[in-house]
């Protein structure tokens, strides 16, 4: 199924990248919906090495909250050392899956020999990802998008035209009660699902492991359990008898942290402006991200920034980018907002940074504008340029990622709050105020939005620790330290070189990690030549 890209800078926030692609027509589950929750053993429809020993099942959950089918895999631990207690990953997003198809598991199997945890890992694609069903889509949104590629919109008008086709979407579903009802996303949701699922596995204990928002749901996941809530019409009828007795939660490991109460539009502003304001002060300290363009201060390099998004703002560039899936090349138009967005996605990990700036060259030597230092050829230039907004579309396009989720479990999670506060917060931060002016305007929480009061923020009661990149542009490491501060109990290892995700940016964390797992109570200090490392 081809993947639609929303290109509004305000969905750059998601986790992953500035993707936004919707379903909206039912693909029927090829079960009914039961009343409870239920956990079926299935036949795995991946191929995998055949070495690995690998389980497959479905979980369903009661029709009162979706009826959904979400699809679980365990690999189970071949190592040496072997512990009872198994690790269950939750990924990022919301909106991403949990990639349980055969790239993804042969990806999963080298985490699992490098990481040697010496525990099972369990994962399972959450409500409206991957290969959950009911799964949906809008086709008039994915034409809208189509031709998107290839306008050049002012901000505010493509904001306008996609609030519209996606609101309309939302209409068409609430029509047809028999398909999707957005109030059945959310983390709370998913955490009882999670819960429902470890009941039936047999486990004793077990660990969280969460990155980015999969934190948030780790967090939500830890409060169900300490509040000894029960999720949502589950009955012991329909647990297996030697399952009855629900396991522990062990521990919880946050990389990334997006707790509740943080995040959501009424932030964009702040953790835009802020992010970039960072990027031009790291980026000047290395020559690979400052030399293509000769500055030496953070001040000259933002001004460079703004000029080539004023410039591609009048004078938008049409590029033909690569499919990465072997589909036909698309055309993509580079106008200021989209190359925002992409720049964006790419400082979310440093060794990205320097696509920024030599796209900036690029695109000073296209329209012509700034100062002649760097003689690119028109075929280098555009070169430089596909390098950034390549990798974005791609990305873009993704199967991994659902935007409906992501919205959807947005604003379960983060009500909308009051729209003067927004923009007393646009005008506190006036870097890129011209692109955030208009996003809570045009949030599709407005009619997405039920009548909660959003997430509670809650101490975990089990071991936990803490793990962020000093660097992070989307889930700032002032969060985690907020976070310290109000837990004393946790752990805090804060890397000074990474952005976002420090076990895929530091793997030595991640081989480190079972020091943690292994011993709860004592300090986690792992390759500590680049730490600050709090406890």
């Amino acid at each position: 199924m081809k993947r639609v890209v929303r290109y509004s800078v305000g969905m750059v926030l998601c986790v992953v990248s500035a993707v936004v692609t919707w379903y909206f027509v039912l693909h029927g589950a090829t079960r009914p919906a039961v009343d409870t929750y239920q956990f079926l053993r299935t036949s795995c429809w991946f191929q995998a090495d055949w070495k690995a020993d690998i389980r497959c099942g479905e979980l369903h959950t009661p029709k009162a909250t979706g009826g959904f089918i979400l699809p679980v895999v365990i690999i189970r631990n071949q190592g040496v050392e072997s512990h009872p207690d198994p690790v269950v990953y939750l990924t990022g997003g919301p909106g991403a899956s949990a990639r349980l198809h055969t790239e993804g598991i042969r990806e999963w199997l080298a985490w699992m020999t490098y990481a040697n945890l010496g525990r099972d890992l369990i994962l399972m694609d959450p409500r409206g990802t991957g290969r959950s069903t009911p799964v949906v889509a809008c086709p008039a949104f994915n034409r809208f998008n189509q031709r998107l590629l290839q306008l050049h919109l002012p901000l505010d008008q493509e904001l306008e035209q996609q609030y519209r086709i996606t609101r309309h979407c939302f209409e068409q579903l609430a029509a047809e009660p028999t398909l999707l009802d957005a109030g059945d996303f959310g983390s709370r949701h998913s955490a009882s699902d999670l819960r429902a699922l470890m009941s039936y596995l047999g486990y004793s204990e077990w660990n969280l492991l969460g990155v980015s928002y999969g934190t948030r749901l780790a967090l939500e996941v830890a409060r169900q359990e300490a509040e000894n809530f029960t999720p949502a019409n589950i009955s012991s009828a329909a647990i297996p008898v030697d399952s009855r007795h629900a396991p522990r939660l062990r521990s919880l490991i946050l990389d990334s942290v997006y707790p509740a109460g943080y995040g959501g539009v009424q932030t964009w502003p702040q953790v835009l402006d802020t992010a970039f304001q960072r990027f031009f002060q790291e980026c000047i300290k290395y020559e690979s991200c400052s030399g293509p363009l000769m500055e030496s201060s953070p001040d000259a390099l933002s001004r460079r920034f703004m000029a080539v998004l004023d410039a591609l703002k009048h004078k938008p560039q049409t590029l033909t980018l690569r499919r990465w899936d072997g589909e036909a090349p698309l055309e993509f138009m580079v106008n200021d907002h989209r190359f925002l967005s992409a720049s964006f996605a790419a400082i979310y990990q440093p060794v990205a940074w320097p696509r920024v700036t030599r796209a900036m060259v690029a695109v000073e030597q296209l329209v012509g504008v700034g100062p002649d230092i760097n003689h690119l050829s028109p075929g280098e230039a555009r070169s430089n340029l596909e390098a950034l907004l390549e990798p974005f579309m791609n990305n873009s396009f993704s199967n991994d990622f659902n935007s409906l989720t992501f919205m959807a479990v947005d604003c379960a999670d983060n009500p909308l709050q009051d729209g003067q506060l927004y923009q007393a917060s646009v005008e506190e931060h006036p870097l890129l105020a011209a692109y955030m002016r208009d996003q809570w305007r045009y949030q599709a929480c407005h009619f997405l939005s039920s009548d909660n009061q959003g997430l509670e923020l809650f101490e975990p009661q089990v071991p936990t620790l803490l793990l962020s990149g000093a660097l992070d542009p989307i889930t700032p490491a002032a969060w985690a330290h907020d976070l310290k501060k109000r837990w004393p109990n946790v752990q805090w290892v804060l890397r000074t070189d990474v952005a976002h995700s420090v076990l895929v940016e530091e793997p030595c964390v991640l081989a480190d990690l079972a020091q943690f797992l292994n011993n709860l109570q004592a300090s986690f200090e792992p390759c500590q030549a680049v730490d600050v490392v709090q406890h």
